[in-house]
């Protein structure tokens, strides 16, 4: 690990990137997680994603392995911290049309979107509106779509306030989360992670009558009648549809 680390902070991108995907093999695995952060990969990850910003293949790699230690939760607050959430949304803005910084970018953002901090930190960076726009570029993309659903989902769920932490662009990221379901309404992946954002969103009155309007309630209840073995399309689909039934 010190090794890669060393190719990490090189100034030939070559090198960084090598090291770049040395960690991210590495971090497939989460039993190297508490390593991998005692020997400071999140700051070497970081400084190399800042160092070479137009590298295309530096971010993707960089912005893999932010998002596989995200996975675990002590990283993830370790992660959003030291300006990863800042990081990744730079390099989403830097490179809307990579298909790869893109996928990287936005699983990175769901899996930091959970803990409340970074949520208001995504939301502080613009990162609705960043995802928001992926989700808008790469529409048959299913792996983005989901993400950018799971995204919506964390920052829509009800604090212990009564309130959710993303209250812009709510009426674009429903769009979003309906023409993710239509172009997607045979990948359970997508289906899961739209109908937990229909839910979480449902849970306040106003929004759950702009879902209603929209047609949402059909499209629950399409994704449970097409996904009818899949558990979390299920549960979340279930309890979406329950309360746009109340």
């Amino acid at each position: 690990l010190k090794c890669v680390l060393l190719l990490c902070n090189q100034l030939a991108p070559q090198a960084v990137y090598k090291g770049l995907q040395s960690l991210q093999n590495l971090a497939k695995n989460r039993q190297n997680w508490p390593t991998m952060a005692q020997v400071g990969v999140i700051a070497a990850v970081l400084g190399a994603m800042e160092k070479h910003e137009k590298h295309q293949s530096i971010q993707e790699s960089g912005c893999a392995v932010l998002a596989a230690l995200a996975m675990d939760e002590l990283l993830e607050s370790r992660i959003g911290d030291a300006g990863g959430i800042r990081r990744l949304v730079r390099a989403l803005i830097l490179h809307p049309s990579h298909y790869g910084v893109q996928n990287k970018g936005t699983l990175g953002l769901q899996n930091l979107s959970c803990q409340v901090s970074n949520k208001f930190e995504i939301v502080k960076v613009e990162g609705v509106v960043v995802i928001l726009a992926t989700m808008r570029n790469f529409l048959a993309r299913p792996a983005v779509q989901a993400q950018g659903c799971g995204v919506l989902a964390n920052l829509w769920k009800i604090d212990n306030k009564g309130g959710i932490v993303a209250k812009t662009g709510i009426n674009e990221g429903i769009a979003s989360v309906f023409a993710a379901m239509r172009e997607h309404s045979g990948h359970a992946g997508v289906q899961a992670h739209a109908c937990a954002a229909l839910w979480n969103l449902a849970l306040d009155s106003a929004h759950r009558a702009r879902i209603l309007r929209e047609g949402g309630l059909s499209l629950v209840q399409v994704a449970l009648n097409n996904h009818g073995l899949e558990d979390r399309v299920q549960r979340f689909g279930s309890g979406a549809e329950k309360i746009l039934s109340a």
